[in-house]
């Protein structure tokens, strides 16, 4: 049995946006919502986990601040978005705080955390950095850069449409990359991410950034000179305060115990119609509420 479940929750939301159909309720999509509180029923199923952590981005990125074209392909899109895709995003940022500020909290989840200026990476980063190596984890996300989490006590499981769930220990990690996943931050600091707009070596790519790690890279190739270089290991360097996690200055978490009961969960659940949900008890038992 998992002891902590630490769901990455805007991850999950935005995954939710994308897959399911827009539900409404009372005039009110409810989508998301749905979507999120349903993965948390099949994740119970499958981990049988009684306490989680959910972990929410909050505030104006600390990240941004430091380095201004941080995800700034990102913003462009949303700027030069339609007005439709305009209003879908604000209504899914709607749901997103309903479930953090009202829904979560009503069900009876008590460490619902966040941090001004930190994304829920680095929230998830340091609940899992306070871990004493007796308490099992199971973080869930399909953010890769939260494989240098992978700990003999923390594993990774990325919700799969249509296969499931799929488990990432630091086995499988080193079966697929041979390399530690204590080494990731190094390798997305040298190769960059195209998606966070975090500028690379050029001609550097993850595979060649762990080729050079394990010391297969000929000391004669272009590659290994430009990762070798003065100026290579001087950007890798200020790339890592932004793919370290978490965050320089984050703060630490002091998880509580989860207080959700039949009740709570109907009170929350049932004014949003969602009936099908209705019957089942998250995080308690597996078992249908009578």
């Amino acid at each position: 049995m998992t002891n902590l479940l630490i769901i990455d929750a805007n991850n999950l939301a935005h995954r939710t946006f994308h897959s399911l159909p827009d539900l409404s309720h009372a005039g009110e999509s409810t989508g998301v919502i749905y979507g999120f509180l349903r993965v948390l029923l099949s994740l119970q199923n499958e981990l049988g986990s009684r306490q989680t952590a959910i972990a929410f981005d909050y505030g104006s990125s600390l990240r941004q601040q430091s380095y201004p074209s941080y995800k700034l392909s990102r913003r462009q899109k949303k700027a030069l978005a339609s007005q439709e895709d305009k209003d879908a995003r604000r209504d899914l940022h709607r749901q997103i705080r309903r479930l953090r500020d009202e829904i979560l909290p009503a069900i009876g989840f008590q460490n619902i955390l966040y941090a001004d200026g930190y994304e829920a990476d680095d929230v998830i980063a340091s609940v899992c950095k306070s871990l004493s190596l007796e308490q099992l984890a199971v973080v869930v996300s399909t953010d890769h850069d939260l494989y240098q989490l992978l700990d003999v006590n923390i594993s990774i499981c990325k919700p799969k449409k249509g296969i499931g769930n799929v488990l990432v220990t630091p086995s499988t990690f080193h079966e697929e990359y041979g390399i530690s996943a204590k080494n990731w931050s190094w390798v997305k600091a040298a190769a960059g991410c195209t998606s966070d707009d975090i500028q690379g070596l050029k001609g550097i790519g993850e595979i060649t950034a762990i080729k050079f790690l394990l010391r297969t890279l000929k000391p004669t190739s272009k590659a290994y000179q430009t990762l070798d270089s003065a100026a290579g290991k001087e950007l890798i360097l200020n790339n890592l305060k932004l793919t370290t996690l978490p965050l320089e200055g984050c703060p630490r978490f002091s998880l509580k115990q989860d207080k959700i009961s039949a009740d709570s969960w109907r009170a929350a659940v049932e004014p949003l119609g969602m009936v099908s949900l209705l019957r089942y008890l998250p995080f308690i038992s597996v078992r249908k509420v009578k």
